[in-house]
């Protein structure tokens, strides 16, 4: 008897765990492997491939529903059990609360039958006590039994949507203390609505050996499931074009102005009327004669004036205080000229340059001192056409030198203009 119920269960427990095909027949699995074995529509429509999609997606959905279960009961009696087989029940509330876990509160009642006990004493020893009463001569009835109480347990599903197979185990305590343990199936009769519950367990009693339990009922949920969570497609964003920051401005052009001492002639920011000291443009000893300083720096002005071929330039000459008005005009009328044709002889033409001798009629410093006459003794650069944008020429600056006066060849320490010119007349 004992190995008949054991057996029963074990077959129980083998139906119970083949159930994965019958719930794979019911679309209630969907595990990856299922979806992806999931054969195309033979004319390749886009509606079957949706449809089945749909499916899939519904099947997968998690049920966090909370649901009761109420469950009959039929339990095997071991032999050593003084009662016979149970009836019984129990009422399940439980929740699924994440994918494959479920928990819930339960009770549970059973009523085990009475067990008859056949006497222990036969024969002539109860022939020859016919007339008296001997218990062991009869045989007795053991009376019926009920077990209720509550707890709590859990179900482990093999599936994320919490149906199909499960693991269950539970622990009640009441007027003994009892524990089950086994697998179940929770197999719907449509997607994620009611479902037939059945269980194969080991019920274990306080001083009683295991015996099979069996549970047979139904899953009841309530509320309404939460439709699955689609992720939204992610906004595509619309940059607005940014236009490219405007140029930055052109620089400044260079002041017109006359360099310092070792900077540089630069003509590309001159305009009409603006005028250039030649500094180190210096003559020999009251004479025309360019010196061999005053020649570098004037080569060093035709590259400047090669670089704005629109302006034209008049050629200025300035004397000291010394020597007599008439002489130092004409003297400085005659540098001038030398100048010009230096110019020519470098390449610059002659139609652009006129000259002018101005003598000691504008001074720009004190004659009555050495310093003052050598800064009176200058060549100028007037600018008297310019047709180009001020600074469009892409000038080459010249650097300027010292020269050195007519009588000593030093340099200039200032505005360092033309030759110095003789205190008197030459004779």
């Amino acid at each position: 008897m004992k190995n008949y119920r054991f057996r029963l269960l074990t077959l129980a427990l083998s139906l119970i765990a083949s159930s994965p095909a019958i719930a794979q027949d019911s679309g209630i699995t969907t595990t990856p492997e299922n979806a992806a074995s999931t054969p195309a529509p033979a004319d390749g429509s886009a509606a079957n491939t949706s449809t089945d999609t749909a499916t899939t997606a519904t099947a997968d959905v998690f049920d966090n529903r909370f649901y009761v279960a109420p469950l009959g009961a039929y339990a095997l009696s071991p032999n050593s059990r003084p009662n016979g087989n149970a009836f019984g029940g129990a009422l399940a509330l439980g929740k699924s609360v994440v994918p494959h876990l479920g928990v819930e509160i339960l009770g549970e009642y059973l009523h085990y039958n009475g067990k008859e006990v056949p006497a222990t004493a036969s024969g002539l020893t109860c022939a020859a006590n016919a007339l008296i009463t001997n218990p062991a001569c009869s045989p007795s009835h053991n009376p019926s039994q009920s077990i209720y109480g509550g707890g709590l347990g859990a179900n482990v599903y093999l599936s994320p949507s919490n149906y199909g197979l499960f693991v269950h185990a539970d622990a009640e305590g009441g007027n003994r203390f009892v524990y089950d343990g086994g697998l179940g199936l929770d197999l719907p009769f449509a997607k994620h609505s009611v479902a037939v519950r059945a269980e194969a367990l080991y019920h274990k009693e306080q001083s009683e050996k295991a015996e099979p339990l069996f549970l047979l009922g139904l899953r009841i949920p309530f509320g309404s499931l939460a439709a699955p969570v689609v992720p939204a497609e992610p906004a595509v964003a619309v940059v607005p074009a940014v236009e490219p920051p405007p140029p930055p401005p052109a620089p400044a052009p260079p002041p017109c102005q006359t360099p310092a001492p070792g900077d540089t002639i630069n003509l590309d920011g001159c305009k009409t009327g603006d005028t250039i000291v030649l500094r180190g443009v210096n003559f020999d000893f009251n004479k025309a004669t360019l010196t061999l300083n005053a020649k570098t720096i004037l080569d060093q002005v035709v590259t400047a004036l090669t670089s704005r071929p629109d302006i034209k330039v008049e050629v200025d000459g300035h004397t000291d205080g010394k020597g007599s008005g008439p002489y130092n005009l004409k003297l400085s009328d005659r540098r001038a000229k030398s100048v010009k044709q230096y110019l020519v002889e470098k390449g610059i033409d002659a139609g652009r340059m006129t000259t002018k001798g101005f003598g000691k009629t504008m001074p720009i410093a004190d004659n009555s001192t050495d310093e003052g006459r050598e800064l009176n003794r200058r060549v100028e650069l007037k600018v008297t056409e310019a047709n180009g944008p001020v600074g469009a020429a892409g000038s080459t600056d010249v650097p300027v030198s010292s020269g050195a006066s007519d009588s000593t060849a030093a340099p200039s320490p200032s505005t360092g203009t033309a030759a110095a010119d003789a205190s008197t007349p030459p004779q």
